[in-house]
């Protein structure tokens, strides 16, 4: 019968073989111009309300298959992440896209994940008080615009989270 020894030098090889192997398998989130663009119009150069940009983000996000994917995962990011007035600028290209950016877009950017994250910023304690107070705007907002848009029913429903 023979004996295999496995050293502690060959078992960190074999992990970090199957690391490099998982990782080229894995399936990388795309970033391309359109987290760019979200990165870009975010930033402190632009006030809070500045609706500049959007039409040249809703052409970035028509011009890819994952565009509307892309863009919604890199709001959700600047909501999760991102200072106070990121936060209030990645609300504030959310709405120009929703209203801009089509049916297509209306229809699938709206995950779970960015819906979770659109619920904890309007009402979690840890929210700062004008991020909850613009995710209300838009909430109340959006019940009233698109309670009968195809895709945005979801987004429609957002303001319920709120006690009446």
């Amino acid at each position: 019968m023979a004996m295999i020894i496995i050293t502690t030098r060959d078992l960190k090889t074999v992990k970090k073989t199957n690391m490099l192997i998982s990782d080229i398998f894995k399936q990388k989130k795309p970033y391309s111009a359109v987290t760019v663009a979200v990165e870009n119009l975010t930033s402190e150069q632009f006030e809070e309300d500045d609706f500049s940009g959007i039409p040249d983000l809703v052409e970035v996000i028509k011009l890819q298959a994952t565009g509307p994917a892309e863009a919604a995962r890199a709001i959700r990011k600047k909501l999760k992440y991102g200072n106070v007035h990121r936060q209030l600028r990645a609300l504030t290209l959310l709405d120009g896209l929703i209203q801009n950016a089509g049916a297509r877009f209306q229809r699938t950017f709206a995950d779970e994940m960015l819906l979770e994250r659109l619920r904890v910023c309007g009402t979690s304690d840890l929210s700062d008080p004008l991020v909850k107070d613009k995710c209300k705007e838009l909430f109340r907002s959006w019940a009233g615009e698109y309670k009968n848009t195809r895709g945005l029913e979801q987004i429609a429903s957002l303001y319920k989270v709120f006690p009446l």
